[in-house]
């Protein structure tokens, strides 16, 4: 049954591309320092595959904690949603109301790039 399955995972256009040999390395983690006022570091991320609800349907939301007091906000948003519409709303909520932050640590979702 091992050698049918490995023969079919390697024969598969499909199979092969989802490899994780064909992946891109992640790099080297960094060091960040502490920051010495509010909104100077933050860290941003995505919450997906949530139950829709209410009268609005939010399927996702951008979570974004403050690292000088450990707080945090998160904005609902349509899961359809793309890098401008994140832009936006990052402008909107943050940028807007608490200024540019020196630094944004996010992970490598296609929605920050």
């Amino acid at each position: 049954m091992g050698k049918i399955v490995e023969l079919i995972h390697s024969t598969f256009e499909r199979f092969q591309k989802a490899n994780s040999k064909h992946r891109k390395k992640y790099g080297l983690t960094q060091h960040t320092e502490e920051p010495k006022h509010p909104w100077e570091i933050i860290n941003m991320d995505w919450v997906t595959g949530l139950v829709p609800g209410g009268e609005e349907i939010f399927k996702a939301f951008l979570f974004i904690v403050e690292r000088y007091s450990k707080g945090f906000i998160w904005l609902p948003f349509h899961k359809e949603d793309n890098t401008m519409d994140t832009e936006l709303l990052f402008w909107k909520n943050i940028i807007a109301t608490c200024g540019v932050p020196k630094q944004l640590i996010s992970d490598r979702d296609p929605k920050f790039t």
